[in-house]
């Protein structure tokens, strides 16, 4: 089956929750003969041909991200219906 994983940020270094979540899941369904594409937002280079999340994703697309100041974007969700996560991203 075809997959796409949706990411508002380049799953990679391993550092955090969110970041190794991804990974392993997508790692797993990869594992089980999915083949797994990655729509990234691009908050760093691309990935080169050698990079570790080139084992996990067949094919990995990045779309450009506005790099607000986080206290700016903070203190409009506070004043908006709108959630933190979305008025961000």
């Amino acid at each position: 089956m075809k997959l796409l994983a949706v990411s508002p940020y380049i799953p990679w270094p391993l550092h955090g929750g969110p970041q190794l979540r991804i990974f392993n899941l997508m790692s797993q369904l990869t594992q089980r003969g999915h083949d797994v594409v990655l729509l990234a937002g691009q908050n760093r280079d691309a990935p080169g041909d050698k990079h570790p999340l080139r084992t996990v994703f067949s094919r990995i697309e990045l779309f450009p991200v506005d790099m607000r100041s986080r206290g700016v974007v903070a203190s409009r969700s506070l004043v908006s219906r709108s959630s933190y996560p979305f008025t961000r991203y």
